[in-house]
């Protein structure tokens, strides 16, 4: 994925690194319920220019269902594609993993957090 020519990277963020608590409370505002999933969730960020623009929190809620408990984009890259995009990502790895089921579990904080499914490529899911 591209903006401004400049290619978008989707990285695995470690557990020793720094979250970007800034997108996490975006899309959940409660900080304890965030370090409480954090703790045995994957997380991922779409990267621009070295600048982590985008998240995405991927949990592993039994051996055949994934649960995403968080995704969220800074406002300047909204309406970009970039919240797609990690949903692809996140469909795509969970699909590897041979999940059978995903599951959405975000917290509704109030702010606008809707992503157009249209745009995503799932025709694999037939």
């Amino acid at each position: 994925m591209k903006i401004e020519d400049q290619e978008i990277s989707f990285k695995r963020l470690e557990k020793g690194e720094k979250m970007p608590f800034d997108l996490l409370l975006l899309a959940d505002p409660s900080l304890d319920l965030i370090a409480e999933y954090l703790e045995k969730s994957e997380v991922f960020a779409a990267v621009f220019r070295e600048e982590i623009i985008g998240e995405i929190v991927v949990f592993q809620s039994n051996p055949e269902t994934v649960e995403i408990k968080n995704v969220a984009v800074k406002p300047d890259f909204q309406g970009k594609g970039i919240g797609s995009f990690l949903l692809e990502q996140a469909i795509q790895i969970a699909r590897n993993g041979k999940n059978k089921l995903i599951s959405i579990g975000t917290a509704n904080s109030g702010v606008s957090s809707s992503i157009s499914i249209r745009s995503l490529d799932l025709s694999w899911l037939k």
